[in-house]
């Protein structure tokens, strides 16, 4: 079986920790979890993706007043 891995983060904050935190799992714990997850299912990793999160700007429009 082939597969890909999605890792995603919402913060910029995220994808710099090496382990987790309070708000979630960081880039290289994500990255850690889905290859030992190929591995323990005999898949063969043949493409990741990464969204490093990046930070939004909140304007009058988009704060829900």
């Amino acid at each position: 079986m082939k597969v890909a891995i999605y890792l995603r983060v919402s913060t910029t904050n995220q994808a710099t920790k090496g382990n987790t935190n309070k708000e979630g799992f960081s880039i290289p714990a994500q990255r850690e979890a889905c290859r030992n997850k190929a591995e323990s299912i005999n898949a063969t990793l043949i493409k990741e993706y990464a969204d490093r999160g990046e930070p939004k700007v909140r304007t009058k429009n988009n704060r829900g007043n």
